[in-house]
């Protein structure tokens, strides 16, 4: 997925790829592992974005999912979400099938409701190397701060 990554996003920041071991954890934890997810963590993990808007994306690797999913209890509070990054600024970034039907989603940190949550884009690929979605990613954050 990196190769075709959006000439308007930059690569701050990455890790080594996933073990075969974290995979599993991962798996053992959300019981699946989205298809692109699988991808991106097997080229990278705890990736940092730059867009050209300045708008910030870290997408983490399968500890970090973990982490932060027990840390906030996002599936408690979300059944089904797939909590993957964040926006470095207290907006959460997750697979989740909402309103606008399965896609990327994102959410205040303080505020884990179905209700809150907006749409960003169709899939982790779309926006990572489409590009679709950035705006109202950038624009709902520019709002709610």
């Amino acid at each position: 997925m990196l190769e075709r990554l959006n000439p308007s996003f930059r690569l701050l920041l990455s890790s080594p790829a996933a073990t075969p071991e974290q995979l599993r954890k991962l798996e053992a934890y959300f019981g699946h592992i989205p298809a692109e997810f699988r991808e991106l963590c097997q080229e990278a993990t705890d990736l940092e974005f730059k867009h050209d808007s300045g708008q910030e994306l870290r997408i983490l690797g399968p500890e970090g999912c973990i982490e932060l999913d027990e840390a906030f209890d996002v599936r408690a509070n979300l059944p089904g979400a797939y909590l993957i990054g964040d926006d470095c600024g207290g907006h959460m970034v997750m697979y989740y099938e909402g309103d606008c039907g399965p896609g990327v989603y994102q959410c205040d940190d303080s505020v884990l409701e179905p209700g809150d949550m907006i749409w960003v884009a169709p899939s982790l690929s779309a926006l990572l190397c489409d590009g679709e979605g950035v705006t109202r990613l950038a624009l709902t954050f520019d709002e709610e701060d």
